[in-house]
């Protein structure tokens, strides 16, 4: 879906309801591609360890852990961290990113982009190109594009 299609539904979807959202992720191209500074992260997140960022996210590693717990390979930050920036994810990559959609709560979302694990654009972008643009949870995540 072209990012035009897109915002015509959206458009089509608010009519009837404001707070609406398509059933369907918005092309990467929608979302922001920045990253937040030291200051925003020190409000947002005063907590966090500067060793703790990127591929050695806090956010990551406390959801991948408790909700990859069975796994026979539990997965690192670092493998998530590649997960979103593959341009052409494996299965195992695709599974993280499936993984990640069902299982982190907003909460999670927003530490993973304060901790500087991807941008909008990249979460995005690693979401189609794991095939999962239809996740419920995508509906949530298209909320953080302005209408």
């Amino acid at each position: 879906m072209s990012l035009e299609e897109w915002q015509a539904l959206r458009a089509s979807l608010k009519e009837h309801d404001r707070d609406a959202e398509p059933p369907v992720l918005a092309p990467a191209e929608a979302f922001d591609d920045t990253r937040p500074d030291e200051e925003f992260r020190e409000r947002f997140h005063p907590d966090h360890d500067p060793g703790q960022l990127g591929r050695n996210s806090r956010a990551v590693r406390r959801r991948l852990g408790s909700s990859c717990a069975g796994w026979r390979r539990k997965p690192r930050t670092e493998e998530f961290y590649d997960a979103v920036h593959a341009s052409r994810p494996s299965s195992r990559e695709r599974q993280l990113i499936r993984t990640w959609l069902q299982e982190a709560s907003r909460e999670d979302l927003l530490h993973a982009w304060a901790e500087g694990v991807y941008t909008w654009r990249e979460l995005a972008r690693a979401i189609h190109a794991a095939g999962e643009q239809t996740s419920p949870r995508c509906t949530d995540i298209n909320t953080l594009i302005p209408s």
